[in-house]
């Protein structure tokens, strides 16, 4: 592609961004030194590109600096200082070149381990900078971000659990962004703004982090989101983050065991910004936390309560389906599967029937099962599992054709049922065309997927001849 640009008006177009991904994909394929090539050629080549330009000329760095380690010196070690000598072609309104400077040199010698060395590493250099200094914000910020990152990474609990214990180093370093943003003077509207972005940003992650365990402090987080909130009348970046201000408020509830205030932040949300993902995100996690209370206390709920839970939890599911499907490839067909999986439960329960899928629909008396439309939703939700799901291992069409099949008996859709089972036959292969052998279907409760969930289970019985 290269060779057909050469010397054409479109080569200085297009070039640059076709160099840029070319160095990506070398670095993904762990070729560092033809990912610094490509990079370095777009950097020196082209220094009036804004798009291509400042950002290849940093990520060849960047390759260098871990090349430079990973090989214990043998690798271009002049590399590491290329960027501060070109930083004067190419603007950059976050860093000075005195701090672009020292980020590099910290980078390059630390490499590619964890944050928590790097972290560790700019908070050595953070002693030795004055307030004055140019480069003692960035850094200090930095440092309380590292920390940051190092501590909420970590997925299982004794990971996390010695991560929080590491919380205080990230207050510390923001403490110390914090009174030096407070005494800046500076009149420049670009760097008021870079200092407003990042002092929301440390406020939004300490509250997140005063929801970490062991040592949660719940009652800090929302203090911390009052005063955001209070910023947000005045800050763009505040406003920005609103909707996250809201899901931390969300977790900070259900953390407390408060369902019904974390009920009313998901409906604001919803009424703020009902098609954003992370509205979305947090139907999904309220719907999780009702089926929770639901599932568990049942028997110990009083009717009204188990009513209203119940008419949650089927608006709730219904809403993550419907938004999410709007949100391109948000939706898999096991989200589609599991939202269809309670709502045909929450059928059960509003009908006043056991939870416990009694194995056919033909032991519910239907002319009782009143309140259709979760068994409707259902059926729905599992006809976009199979559509969503497309070819591949027929076993998951198999079982939830199988589950929907339920949903068209207690509907009474007798020719859809007949259609799906019809379906089902041929794809698990039923009937054996060379023997004319038949096997039974049986559905049975899944524990998977909860109360209510049926699942295909296929048994052969002693064969027998068709006549």
């Amino acid at each position: 592609m290269r060779d057909r640009l050469r010397g054409t008006p479109a080569e200085a177009k297009f070039e640059p961004g076709l160099l840029a991904i070319g160095g990506a994909a070398y670095r993904s394929a762990g070729r560092n030194l033809e990912a610094i090539v490509c990079w370095s050629y777009v950097g020196e080549k082209y220094p009036n590109n804004k798009d291509s330009g400042p950002k290849s000329l940093y990520s060849a760095v960047q390759a260098a600096c871990q090349l430079w380690v990973t090989t214990k010196g043998r690798g271009p070690a002049s590399w590491p200082t290329r960027r501060p000598t070109s930083s004067a072609n190419f603007a950059d309104h976050e860093l000075t070149p005195e701090a672009q400077a020292l980020v590099l040199a910290t980078e390059a010698k630390v490499g590619g381990k964890p944050p928590l060395d790097l972290a560790k590493t700019y908070e050595e250099q953070i002693k030795s900078l004055q307030k004055t200094d140019p480069k003692y914000g960035r850094v200090t910020y930095e440092a309380g971000k590292k920390f940051y990152d190092a501590g909420s990474a970590p997925r299982d609990r004794r990971a996390r659990s010695t991560a929080s214990r590491r919380a205080p180093e990230p207050r510390r370093c923001w403490e110390l962004y914090l009174d030096w943003a407070k005494s800046q003077n500076t009149l420049d509207a670009s760097e008021l703004q870079k200092i407003d972005e990042r002092t929301v940003y440390i406020q939004q992650s300490r509250a997140q982090m005063w929801l970490w365990e062991p040592g949660a402090n719940v009652e800090k987080t929302f203090g911390l989101l009052k005063d955001l909130e209070g910023r947000s009348t005045k800050s763009a970046a505040a406003k920005a983050r609103a909707l996250e201000f809201e899901q931390i408020k969300l977790r900070a509830y259900l953390q407390q065991g408060q369902l019904d205030k974390a009920i009313a932040v998901v409906e604001g949300m919803l009424t703020k910004a009902p098609d954003s993902p992370r509205t979305v995100a947090s139907v999904k996690r309220i719907a999780d936390a009702g089926w929770s209370e639901l599932t568990k206390n049942f028997d110990k709920l009083s009717p009204e309560r188990a009513t209203q839970l119940i008419d949650w939890e089927i608006r709730y599911f219904r809403e993550w389906v419907t938004a999410g499907a709007k949100i391109a490839n948000y939706l898999e067909a096991n989200d589609y599967n599991i939202a269809a999986s309670r709502l045909f439960a929450l059928g059960l329960y509003k009908n006043g029937l056991p939870p416990a899928w009694p194995g056919s629909f033909y032991l519910i008396d239907t002319a009782k099962f009143l309140h259709t439309e979760p068994t409707q939703l259902a059926a729905d939700f599992y006809g976009k599992a199979i559509e969503v799901h497309g070819a591949g291992k027929p076993d998951f069409v198999i079982a939830v054709r199988i589950r929907r099949g339920a949903c068209f008996g207690l509907l009474q859709r007798w020719k859809d049922l007949a259609d799906d089972y019809k379906a089902v036959i041929a794809e698990a292969s039923l009937v054996n065309p060379e023997e004319r052998r038949i096997q039974t279907i049986g559905i049975e409760r899944s524990e998977e997927a909860g109360a209510g969930h049926p699942r295909l289970r296929v048994r052969p019985l002693r064969a027998r001849k068709e006549r």
